[in-house]
């Protein structure tokens, strides 16, 4: 299937299968189906989407919404329930706006439209992520059977728990070549105080993405103005 956008295919080049646009219906004027008789300027089928943009009228004309759903009424879902997790917090929030018209002093030839949206959800459990927290020792650069490592590995620490933060990284290769519990005078179990750089992470419970649209079109003015069409987003 081919999913395009004003023209432009949007599916995800990679795998042919998600989208690499955000099509939203505050920002579309049409959209059309073709299962058949494509034209020459369809690459790709048996189905054929085309989305096409707003675009500036000779009026003045524009919107502003907010989209929001929050978990108040919600339920926690089996999988939580059978693990003992409690409900995780899950919001939608899904602000914007658009507008567009005749730009001033050209006598309505040439119109602009230009659409802002911005996406901030929390997913709740659907998002959350299960991780270890490395003990003070091994902050430290210290993988040794200490207590502290100990608690976090019941099993022990040594060089057969490969893959995992409980070995004692015997074979380990350092930035200037040498080699945890291989070379001399580089003892298992210890990152030289030189290799250590700790990187502190926030924490990020959501996801946020913006998605901004512009459009200029000119009415006999071909060479005063030209389609602007850009999209962004962030995570």
């Amino acid at each position: 299937m081919a999913n395009l956008l004003d023209g432009v295919n949007i599916n995800d080049p990679g795998c042919n299968c998600w989208s690499i646009a955000t099509v939203l219906p505050d920002m579309v004027a049409e959209i059309s189906f073709q299962t058949s008789n494509f034209g020459a300027d369809v690459a790709h089928g048996p189905v054929v989407v085309n989305t096409i943009s707003k675009s500036g009228s000779s009026h003045y004309h524009g919107e502003a919404y907010y989209y929001a759903r929050n978990d108040v009424l919600n339920a926690n879902d089996w999988v939580s329930n059978h693990n003992g997790t409690a409900r995780g917090h899950a919001s939608y929030n899904y602000p914007g706006g658009n507008f567009g018209g005749p730009i001033p002093f050209t006598h309505k030839k040439v119109l602009f439209w230009y659409g802002l949206s911005g996406f901030w959800q929390n997913l709740g459990n659907a998002a959350s992520v299960t991780s270890h927290i490395p003990s003070a020792d091994m902050m430290s650069g210290n993988f040794t059977a200490t207590s502290a490592n100990s608690a976090l590995c019941p099993l022990g620490i040594g060089p057969g728990n490969s893959g995992s933060y409980c070995n004692d990284l015997t074979g380990t290769a350092l930035p200037d070549g040498t080699v945890i519990g291989v070379t001399p005078g580089v003892p298992a179990g210890r990152i030289p105080a030189q290799f250590l750089n700790h990187r502190r992470g926030r924490e990020c419970p959501g996801t946020g993405q913006g998605l901004a649209k512009g459009q200029c079109d000119a009415l006999g003015w071909q060479r005063l103005c030209k389609f602007l069409r850009d999209h962004t987003g962030h995570s």
